[in-house]
């Protein structure tokens, strides 16, 4: 599961890039910018604590 986890924490990061790059590009409003990116970082928070559970301990 913490692969999956993992995946999907790249692919969040993926997505903030895609936000930015959109941003710039003036395909969406700045407004809307920042309104996806808070929730992509509280999804990139979520992944991050739900790995920090899965993951085995050390």
């Amino acid at each position: 599961m913490a692969q999956f986890l993992r995946i999907a924490q790249g692919s969040a990061h993926e997505v903030e890039y895609h936000l930015l790059l959109a941003r710039d590009l003036d395909f969406i409003r700045p407004e809307s910018h920042i309104q996806l990116e808070e929730k992509i970082i509280e999804i990139q928070r979520m992944l991050a604590g739900l790995l920090s559970t899965v993951s085995p301990k050390n």
